[in-house]
């Protein structure tokens, strides 16, 4: 302050001034941002990894079952027809 007014210390009796100085190494500031290691996203993701590699368990998973106890037959009994999957006594004297 008493740099910038080219003020003296005498010149202002009963009052305490302060003089600061600030240096720095340059004149130029590198800018930086500090962000957050892990998000909300990023966190549930990392959750849900380990909770299926641990119980074994996936989405594939679960639409593996789902076709194979739907799906797959389905299209086998419309393939095949309902008598062939009987198990009949028939059919096994015939495949022998």
């Amino acid at each position: 302050m008493l740099m910038a007014f080219d003020a003296h210390p005498g010149e202002f009796p009963g009052i305490q001034i302060t003089r600061l100085y600030f240096n720095f190494k340059g004149r130029q500031f590198m800018r930086s941002e500090r962000h957050e290691l892990y998000g909300m996203t990023d966190f549930l993701a990392a959750i849900g990894g380990l909770l299926g590699l641990f119980i074994g368990i996936s989405l594939v998973s679960l639409i593996e079952v789902f076709y194979f106890s739907t799906l797959r037959l389905w299209v086998n009994l419309k393939r095949y027809g309902r008598h062939y999957w009987s198990g009949s006594e028939e059919l096994l004297a015939n495949n022998t």
